[in-house]
């Protein structure tokens, strides 16, 4: 007979389930850090295969699960924003403007577009 314990620690959602989110997720899960870690993301597909990654690579007592929309983040303990401008978003013109500009003009349309995207999250999360 399998038996399971409960996990303490905190409920996690991560806004993003690419290389940062799915790397900060693989971090907790190993350690043991969290009860519940479930992701977010644009692109639910590829949320949806990092989710089933984890899964596998590493089995453990922690519950994975793939959010819907931002309303499972309303009983959680901690939101994680990882969610970045990415060629997903963007589209491949989008990334192509960023690039074709100065370094200046590129970090502040960086900055600018991780800032919109951070507030879009809150803004969806009613804080």
């Amino acid at each position: 007979m399998l038996v399971t314990q409960h996990v303490d620690g905190p409920k996690i959602v991560f806004v993003g389930a690419g290389f940062v989110g799915s790397t900060f997720a693989y971090s907790l899960l190993i350690r043991g850090l969290a009860h519940q870690i479930a992701t977010i993301d644009v692109d639910m597909n590829g949320a949806e295969v990092e989710v089933m990654d984890l899964n596998q690579v590493y089995p453990s007592r922690t519950r994975l699960g793939l959010g819907s929309d931002y309303s499972d983040c309303e009983s959680v303990d901690i939101v994680v924003i990882a969610a970045d401008k990415s060629a997903r978003v963007l589209g491949r013109e989008g990334v192509n403007e960023i690039m074709e500009l100065s370094l200046d003009e590129k970090e502040t349309a960086e900055f600018q577009k991780s800032a919109a995207i951070v507030m879009d999250v809150v803004d969806s999360l009613g804080l």
